[in-house]
């Protein structure tokens, strides 16, 4: 403002006068508004609001032409309103009236929204189209249906970058997915497989596989979950730790689109229950601030890759949902440098991407016309694998036969390291069927194993806990050919187990 147009000492301003934003100052100037109230209306110049689902308000502020969206208590957002109320005053905002405005910002928008919003990280969905979020600085969107994919810029869903978030490359034509395999040692039977986990990570709305990477020292499973990570969802630390909780896990799934965890060395029965939860559906609730109790639900569906050299998926239940690729070491001797691969694999994932987003396209075309023989656990997620296996360049039937493939093996695996599964399986192998009451079982399952291993944590410790276990581990029990029935009739509560 010139000198001319400042106010001067006890002269009052006509503010109708005036510019919204010199309005504000001027009012604040002369007494007549609160620093509060001044930031709120600063917000609302700015931004427009709404709500999303869980209740949480978002700001959509235009920055550079294009439309950002922000959390209203992020500190992305509470930075913007301190930029703009420095530019207007040429004083930083202190932090009680700053708070107190958020605060009435989200107040005023709860008590007031019209209806809910949807945001999305990386991949949206608007009918029947799919929208994928290349985080390009000029917002370009990948559009896909089911006759092509196109680069467009912006669009009217609500994409939300969080800080970690980085760009992917814009896609070309003519690409293909197979550019992939040289920078992967996978076996053949494994390689749709992979494809197919990918091009699950770009369906808005799951259930997702997760998949785990075994392998021996120097068979690359970090390098490997980086490369998968890096095609789908770039991030600042792209693969990380198992977080410490569920209420962890469920926030770094706010944040990122493919959640990506390292070097595992087991994993408790609670975080396996919550991984299996984050791949297929269910919600975590906690206290929304630590001093009151007001409760607050975290819900979302995230596609995940776990890798280690133990073996991972030792819960039936995370087994079920588990696509597990064991990778073998490295050749030394024809090994290059980590930054070489690095190099050309950057220059090929334009065309990489663009073929996965060919194959997505023809998915959507085909995806009504797929008919499943035998209905998985996931099989959403078959029958879009299937509805793509053409546009991965395989023949129909292919991806089936490798993922009842993979479960078989998994379910092997599994009975291998799942004591009750184990002993079953070599009860049934002599006595083909035992049938009667928990009391029962648990005494004749005891003559396949060893004194010390019913003392183990892993053995069941009284007969009211078998039905539970027994649950938790039919889809293994069915996958090994063994057949398990409950049912309550005059003799009792009686459990059947019987190899087919």
């Amino acid at each position: 403002m010139s000198n001319s147009n400042k106010v001067k000492m006890g002269e009052l301003v006509n503010t109708n006068d005036l510019s919204p934003t010199q309005r504000v100052k001027t009012l604040v100037e002369q007494g007549d508004m609160t620093v509060s109230q001044a930031i709120i209306e600063i917000a609302q110049q700015h931004a427009t609001f709404f709500i999303t689902e869980n209740e949480e308000v978002f700001a959509s502020v235009k920055i550079d032409g294009n439309y950002e969206h922000f959390a209203v208590n992020s500190d992305k957002f509470k930075k913007l309103i301190r930029m703009h109320y420095y530019q207007l005053f040429n004083k930083p905002i202190g932090k009680t009236p700053l708070s107190e405005a958020i605060e009435t910002i989200v107040a005023i928008q709860e008590f007031n929204f019209r209806d809910f919003q949807e945001t999305f990280i990386r991949v949206g969905k608007h009918k029947s189209t799919i929208y994928l979020d290349l985080g390009t600085p000029d917002r370009e969107i990948v559009e896909v249906d089911n006759q092509s994919w196109r680069v467009i810029q912006n669009t009217t869903l609500k994409f939300v970058r969080p800080n970690t978030y980085r760009s992917l490359p814009i896609p070309v034509k003519g690409g293909s997915i197979k550019y992939l395999d040289k920078f992967i040692n996978i076996n053949d039977q494994d390689r749709i497989l992979v494809y197919s986990f990918l091009l699950s990570c770009l369906s808005p709305t799951g259930p997702y596989p997760i998949l785990i990477v075994q392998g021996p020292q120097g068979s690359g499973k970090s390098f490997f979950s980086r490369l998968m990570k890096s095609i789908i969802d770039p991030t600042f630390a792209p693969i990380r730790s198992l977080p410490r909780n569920e209420e962890d896990l469920m926030i770094s799934a706010q944040k990122s689109r493919l959640l990506a965890f390292d070097n595992l060395s087991g994993i408790s029965n609670n975080m396996s229950d919550s991984l299996c939860k984050l791949s297929t559906g269910g919600g975590f609730s906690t206290r929304k601030f630590y001093e009151n109790t007001e409760e607050v639900v975290l819900s979302t569906l995230r596609p995940i890759i776990l890798n280690g050299i133990d073996y991972i998926a030792r819960r039936p239940d995370l087994a079920d949902r588990a696509i597990i690729i064991n990778l073998s070491p490295f050749n030394s001797n024809e090994r290059l440098s980590e930054d070489e691969i690095l190099k050309e694999f950057e220059d090929l994932k334009p065309k990489i991407l663009g073929g996965l987003l060919d194959a997505l396209s023809i998915a959507l075309g085909n995806l009504h016309n797929v008919k499943l023989d035998s209905t998985p656990r996931m099989a959403d997620f078959a029958k879009l694998a299937t509805a793509a296996e053409t546009g991965f360049g395989f023949k129909r039937g292919t991806f089936m036969n490798e993922y009842i493939r993979n479960r078989k093996e998994a379910a092997e695996e599994a009975a291998e390291h799942d004591l009750l599964v184990s002993t079953i399986i070599d009860c049934l192998d002599r006595e083909r069927k035992i049938s009667g009451t928990a009391t029962f079982i648990l005494e004749r399952l005891r003559k396949y194993i060893s004194v010390d291993a019913q003392t183990s944590k892993q053995w069941i410790k009284s007969p009211n806990q078998l039905k539970d276990q027994l649950t938790r581990i039919q889809p293994i029990l069915t996958a090994n050919n063994i057949s398990y029935v409950y049912i309550r009739n005059n003799l009792g509560r009686i459990h059947s187990l019987e190899k087919l």
